[in-house]
């Protein structure tokens, strides 16, 4: 696979399920994002989730700012340089991340819709739409499981 070394066994294994093997086992409850581990999801459920998402990476193009040094650096590459070099194989529609272009592919091309609301069985494409809808549509009717 690679001709990385590693002196523990359990760095090894880590290291296959992260990079070649990319599993992703830990899951947000919030949104769609998966992550190799566990430390990840807690801070992007801290940062991106709670209301304590403090934004100290500042764009000197714009009066944005942001969480993470990443997110900034895909707003500079998208809004003021104007990448987007992921684009969608089945209309070539052009993305600023992959994780958009797969949600679109599976979205618009696949219908892809693996989401359902506990309460009346509507499908989302994506965990954020349907925890919008479970909290708008149900939330307001005082809905019970």
């Amino acid at each position: 696979m690679c001709n990385k070394s590693f002196t523990h066994n359990s760095d090894m294994i880590r290291h296959l399920n992260n990079v070649h093997y990319k599993q992703k086992p830990f899951t947000c409850t919030f949104c769609d994002g998966s992550f190799s581990q566990k430390v990840n999801l807690s801070r992007h459920i801290e940062i991106v989730h709670t209301k304590q998402n403090v934004k100290a990476f500042e764009c000197a193009s714009c009066v944005k700012s942001f969480t993470s040094e990443n997110c900034l650096n895909i707003h500079i590459n998208a809004a003021h340089n104007k990448l987007r070099p992921f684009p969608c194989i089945l209309c070539e529609k052009l993305f600023t991340c992959k994780r958009d272009m797969i949600r679109h592919r599976n979205n618009i091309h696949y219908n892809l819709k693996p989401f359902s609301c506990t309460f009346c069985d509507t499908c989302f494409a994506t965990k954020e739409d349907m925890n919008r809808h479970m909290n708008s549509v149900h939330d307001k009717l005082n809905c019970t499981s």
